[in-house]
């Protein structure tokens, strides 16, 4: 695992070079909390997530040793945080190909939890648009995406949102309460888009808007606070 960063003037630790963090890390995510901060989640060779971390003054653990946070799994990790001191990942089985889910809640790592769902095409992500607010999206054998959330006392889903996807879609949140995807259907090679307000899904929960194509690849989607997505 090699790192390389901007600080506003140049690039660090040079131009040409990057900080070696060691690892035997197959595939990774990344999050931040805030200024100063960034979390990394690394899938190793022996399918278990492993974890790092910048402090804001140092690496954690220090030098190229990483945190072992256990787990069997086939997919790359996905990292979230929905505020200070929390983090939480979530992979698929290798086992029994359901959704896991562990988090940090500022003191220590919780045990790994089974969610279920599945099985499951590929990666699952996690993202949230705010405190107390998660979302995990998935694709089913199907083609269907498939979403599980926290409301900020429990778990809702797993609920079935259409679709025709090989991966799962990109998700943003521009806002609380607001949620963007995109996906790349394989019936015709168009971007897919659908649309939540805060109170409803539009155009509903399993119909989607097509947007232009054909395309080859799956869509980017970015968004900026308080703004549309992109």
């Amino acid at each position: 695992m090699l790192h390389k960063y901007f600080d506003g003037g140049s690039w660090g630790p040079s131009w040409e070079d990057a900080v070696d963090l060691g690892g035997e890390i197959d595939l990774l995510d990344t999050s931040s909390w805030g200024k100063g901060r960034l979390d990394i989640v690394g899938n190793a060779l022996n399918g278990s997530y492993m974890h790092k971390a910048w402090t804001g003054t140092g690496y954690f653990p220090e030098g190229k040793v990483w945190e072992d946070l256990g787990g069997n799994f086939y997919t790359v990790p996905s990292i979230v945080s929905w505020g200070e001191n929390r983090l939480d990942v979530v992979g698929v089985s290798a086992i029994d190909d359901t959704v896991w889910h562990k988090y940090w809640n500022g003191y220590e790592w919780s045990k790994w939890e089974d969610l279920g769902g599945g099985p499951f095409l590929g990666n699952v992500t996690i993202t949230s648009w705010g405190e107390y607010r998660l979302d995990i999206w998935g694709v089913d054998e199907e083609g269907l995406l498939n979403h599980k959330y926290w409301d900020g006392y429990q778990w809702n889903g797993w609920e079935k949102m259409g679709g025709a996807f090989a991966e799962t879609p990109q998700v943003v949140h521009w806002d609380e309460g607001r949620i963007d995807i995109v996906g790349h259907s394989f019936n015709n090679n168009k971007y897919l888009l659908k649309s939540f307000d805060g109170g409803k899904w539009n155009p509903s929960l399993e119909d989607w808007y097509p947007l232009s194509g054909p395309y080859a690849s799956e869509p980017l989607l970015v968004a900026k606070t308080g703004g549309q997505s992109e």
